[in-house]
């Protein structure tokens, strides 16, 4: 049925707006019509909204580039988007415009106000908020606000001082903030088998904020105070005080995870922090460094390679070989994080590594030990 209702929608839209593109000479300075515009990406994209024909003599323009205007307005610089009419008048959007999917369903809302983008509403599929960008005009300043759920998780802003660098503030709603709520990590099990991040919390509302527990899925992160001690007590912040801790990340080659969870459990509430992690022996920065490279089938148990650029491959061959049988082989696009090789596959010896990629590679010899 929302099918059906979609495909009705969809023709009388586009029937109006064909009647409405004839009159585009003969419609007047300010007059609205109703606007449907279809959209080939990821699926078809439906718009609907009104558009608006202005002067443009009444727009103060710094600036344009050929599809918008960068202009004053207040006490900010926006963009004004617009569809050229003739060469004194252009076609804007104005008011509520709505975006569904190909089966009806609403995924966007924007508000425009004679071209210029005053917010915008992104839905998941079930209708809840996943992202709202908003412009203050008055103070020049735009922000991004990132849901999880129905919880505000994020918001990135833009202010004056330095529009082309954001700021992030993490839980701006709740009593807790958090210096950050996406940490990344990298490990390489050659130089660097360890990586530690520093994550700062406090309370914002003058409250006394009791930690209960720090809890990772994971086995590869353990959450240790200033000193490396491990926290087993109940932690208090106060509201002048800022309490610091430390996430290690130490994973086995056997156990690697590229993304885990630390959960900040309270009285009142939970907070997430999103962990992304990476962990190889051979990557960007080493892999046209190393010759010779030793491992062992008992302890490291696997061999992990990263994604070097857009195609990545690995072959395995016996080292007194020639022309041998390919021990192995394995070609990864940049979106997969790495190559893994169970070493438990490979007999104990010499193999050449033949790692090649769009603009790096090496031969590296493998010394497979117990």
């Amino acid at each position: 049925m929302q099918i059906l209702i979609m495909k009705i929608r969809t023709y009388l839209l586009s029937f109006f707006a064909l009647v409405a593109s004839k009159a585009y000479s003969q419609v007047q300075v300010g007059e609205m019509m109703i606007a449907d515009t279809v959209i080939m990406s990821d699926g078809i994209k439906i718009m609907e909204g009104n558009k608006r024909l202005i002067e443009i003599d009444t727009i103060d323009i710094i600036r344009d580039s050929g599809s918008a205007f960068e202009i004053k307005y207040k006490g900010a610089t926006p963009l004004l988007y617009y569809d050229k009419h003739n060469e004194h008048a252009v076609w804007v959007k104005n008011g509520i415009w709505k975006t569904y999917d190909s089966i009806g369903t609403q995924i966007k809302a924007d508000y425009w106000q004679n071209g210029i983008n005053l917010w915008s509403k992104e839905f998941d599929k079930d209708g809840e908020l996943k992202k709202h960008y908003y412009q203050d005009l008055v103070n020049d300043s735009t922000f991004y606000d990132y849901y999880i759920g129905k919880r505000l998780f994020k918001r990135k802003c833009y202010t004056p001082h330095n529009k082309n660098k954001s700021f992030l503030i993490y839980y701006p709603n709740s009593v807790v903030r958090l210096s950050n709520g996406e940490l990344d990590f990298s490990v390489n099990f050659l130089y660097k088998p360890t990586d530690t991040k520093t994550l700062n919390i406090y309370s914002k509302n003058n409250e006394v904020v009791q930690i209960n527990k720090f809890e990772c899925s994971s086995d590869n992160f353990r959450i240790v105070d200033v000193n490396g001690r491990e926290i087993k007590n109940k932690l208090l912040i106060k509201p002048s005080d800022t309490t610091t801790i430390k996430i290690v990340y130490k994973p086995k080659p056997a156990r690697i995870f590229t993304e885990d969870t630390l959960i900040i459990r309270t009285e009142k509430e939970n907070y997430e922090v999103f962990l992304n992690a990476n962990a190889n022996h051979i990557e960007y920065k080493n892999v046209e460094k190393i010759e010779i490279i030793e491992l062992s089938k008992s302890k490291d148990k696997f061999l992990n390679l990263a994604s070097l650029g857009t195609i990545t491959t690995l072959r395995i061959n016996k080292a007194e070989q020639e022309n041998n049988s390919e021990k192995f082989a394995k070609s990864i696009r940049c979106s997969e994080n790495y190559i893994q090789v169970d070493l438990a596959k490979l007999n104990i010896g010499e193999y050449y590594l033949y790692i090649t990629s769009c603009h790096t590679g090496n031969t590296i010899k493998l010394k497979l030990i117990e």
